[in-house]
């Protein structure tokens, strides 16, 4: 009884001085399996295996990414890093910069002899400029780098998703694994709920927006959660965040969370940027509220999808709003303070909040419960005062002899020249 207490023991304790090692075996030992069925499953059926060969392409790329970083050397790296940074400072950064700016002002020009009502929406853009430097905090202080590298950033990406064919193959194939992907609530929806979500098809009858749309979010945030104690999302993150930092030349904490808004909401990114929230600069802190206010989580694309919205362009705004977040930010708050936070490598992830893979997603699950709650309250609310202020105005404007006016047709009114000039 004493030895087989005692071996217990021993085991237990070689497993707590082990776990890291056990953990990475199994994920090694899955990713191997998951290789071999994707080698029978071409051969079976090429197309139906396009989404495992995308996903593990992306496994293998990381893990070669993170091998050759390690068997380089350190003092190669570094000289490597130093030569862009002169390379990015020097000449060859404007010959880059007046090269594409050229050209893009040509392929501008191009489809505005093609289509003179564009000319509208670079009259807008042009205007947005304008306005954003008449709000700046100290005009004189602006660099224009981010400003020029953030609109030509803005084109790259809106011509990759929306007119280069194959681009756009590619994104509306991504998108639609997405959203096939995140259709797979509707079986936690439908075990909880019964049939509230899919009612019966009795006088058009349709299921509850809480019960439809919301319970999304949940299982959104438990895949964040997921991906983020696998590392999978700060390994994105930071590749997105120095491709700003490098083009743009803005810091490694306001380029971090332009890429963390991409995917994640506002409250989620400001999380996990919290050690560098405290040693911010205003300039920084303006981008980090610019990112939160200009984009949309992932949940909240999954609730856009199930009210109807195209999810490639929804996908397509999240991706270009990035840099145009830190051209604007950098425009209206200029940086005139000294940044402790250039470098991508000082910057330090909080913890995952599980201890587990398990404990993670439902952490993440936990966690996208209020933020349903606060949907759903303030959506009765704004909803309800809306109709309130209607209700208000077109009693008032009835007064006079003005019949139909309401607060949406007021509102209409005043942003119609501002959707006008973007093109809307």
């Amino acid at each position: 009884m004493f030895e087989a207490s005692a071996l217990h023991s021993s085991l237990c304790k070689w497993r707590d001085v082990n776990a890291k090692h056990l953990q990475i075996a199994c994920y090694m030992l899955i990713f191997v399996f998951l290789n071999l069925v994707l080698i029978f499953a071409l051969t079976h059926d090429f197309n139906k295996a396009i989404p495992l060969l995308v996903i593990l392409a992306i496994c293998w790329l990381i893990l070669i990414l993170r091998a050759v970083g390690r068997i380089i050397p350190q003092s190669f790296q570094h000289g490597f890093a130093r030569l862009l940074q002169k390379a990015n400072s020097g000449r060859v950064r404007y010959i880059v910069s007046a090269s594409t700016g050229i050209a893009l002002s040509a392929y501008v020009l191009y489809l505005c002899i093609l289509n003179t009502v564009q000319l509208i929406s670079l009259a807008g853009l042009l205007l947005l400029i304008v306005i954003s430097l008449l709000l700046s905090n100290d005009p004189a202080k602006v660099k224009w780098k981010p400003l020029l590298w953030g609109v030509l950033l803005q084109y790259v990406a809106g011509f990759t998703v929306l007119k280069w064919r194959t681009g756009q193959i590619a994104f509306q194939w991504a998108t639609q694994q997405l959203v096939t992907f995140l259709s797979y609530t509707n079986n936690g929806t439908k075990l909880v709920f019964d049939f509230v979500p899919n009612p019966p098809n009795i006088c058009g009858i349709e299921g509850p927006f809480s019960f439809t749309s919301l319970p999304v979010i949940i299982f959104f945030s438990s895949l964040c959660s997921a991906l983020y104690y696998l590392g999978i999302v700060q390994w994105f993150l930071v590749k997105i965040a120095i491709f700003l930092q490098y083009t743009m030349g803005t810091t490694a904490a306001e380029s971090l969370n332009a890429a963390a808004s991409i995917f994640l909401g506002p409250t989620e990114a400001a999380v996990m940027m919290k050690h560098s929230l405290n040693s911010m600069t205003e300039s920084e802190i303006m981008a980090t509220l610019t990112a939160g206010f200009a984009m949309i989580s992932g949940s909240l694309f999954a609730l856009y999808n199930a009210f109807g919205a195209c999810p490639s362009y929804l996908l397509a705004s999240n991706l270009m709003s990035a840099p145009a977040v830190l051209a604007v930010s950098k425009v209206i708050q200029p940086e005139v303070q000294r940044s402790r936070q250039k470098d991508m490598n000082d910057f330090r992830f909080p913890p995952p909040e599980g201890s587990t893979l398990l404990e993670s997603i439902s952490s993440g699950a936990a966690q996208a419960v209020p933020v349903i709650f606060a949907i759903i309250a303030n959506l009765i609310v704004f909803l309800a005062m809306v109709a309130l202020f209607d209700a208000a105005i077109a009693f008032l404007a009835s007064l006079i002899g003005f019949d139909g006016v309401t607060f949406n047709t007021l509102s209409g009114y005043m942003f119609f020249p501002l959707a006008y000039i973007m093109g809307v």
